[in-house]
């Protein structure tokens, strides 16, 4: 392509090779020019139509893979490739937002627990039996690991995650994954005990789900999440008073 061609796209000297890169690939994805399994032009190629040395592409392309949007691959049949979406890079992302963006963690609860209570509502509606047993047989196994004083914590992940996926929303079930993750790692961090009334407040949400009770099933979880985040909120109250 020649120099003066004015398809050609300029390379902005005020923006690094990883913004504009990064820039053209979503602009493609988003088109459907590119889609995940893709493989990107080589860098020589990029270098050229975008302005950049090799160096400069190949810099931003590493860089694009810490971010997991793409793959970097070695050998013959080698080179960059868009990944498929990944909700622990998203989680990662929202958390990484959170944490150095020093967002208050109860601006994340106030969130989490407005995503949750939509959850189950459109659960109430779009929930099919064997998605409502799952979360029986998780309650239970949560109480018997309780009773036995066995770890609990991915049990009462999942319990979350699943009411997240009740709502037949992707999109709101990545971002109740992402909010109760951020949370429950608060809990975890501060050493916060699982309770016998969680397991009470769990079995609220679930009879009002199969009672197909959109604003029972609402008033349950928010229960359930008030229960909780008021036991996160006191300790992180603590953890501040102790820090100043």
């Amino acid at each position: 392509m020649a120099d003066g061609d004015p398809t050609r796209p300029k390379a902005e000297k005020s923006r690094r090779a990883f913004e504009v890169v990064y820039d053209k690939i979503r602009h493609e994805l988003a088109q459907g020019i590119l889609k995940a399994g893709d493989k990107l032009p080589a860098e020589r190629e990029l270098a050229e139509s975008l302005g950049f040395s090799r160096a400069a592409v190949r810099e931003a392309l590493r860089a694009l893979e810490a971010t997991g949007l793409v793959q970097l691959q070695k050998g013959v049949k080698g080179g960059a490739f868009i990944q498929n979406a990944n909700r622990s890079d998203i989680n990662r992302s929202i958390n990484d937002i959170v944490v150095l963006g020093r967002v208050p963690l109860r601006q994340v609860m106030e969130v989490r627990t407005l995503l949750m209570t939509h959850a189950v509502q459109l659960g109430c509606e779009r929930a099919t039996p064997e998605a409502l047993d799952r979360i029986e047989k998780n309650i239970k196994e949560t109480e018997d690991l309780a009773r036995a004083a066995e770890p609990t914590m991915r049990h009462v992940r999942e319990f979350y995650n699943l009411l997240g996926e009740l709502s037949g929303n992707e999109v709101l079930a990545i971002l109740i994954e992402a909010t109760s993750s951020i949370t429950l790692d608060f809990v975890v961090s501060h050493g916060i005990e699982f309770t016998d009334e969680l397991i009470i407040l769990r079995r609220k949400v679930l009879n009002r789900l199969r009672a197909r009770d959109a604003d029972g099933a609402s008033r349950a979880i928010a229960e359930n999440l008030a229960f909780l985040h008021g036991f996160v909120i006191a300790r992180a109250a603590a953890h501040e008073s102790t820090m100043t």
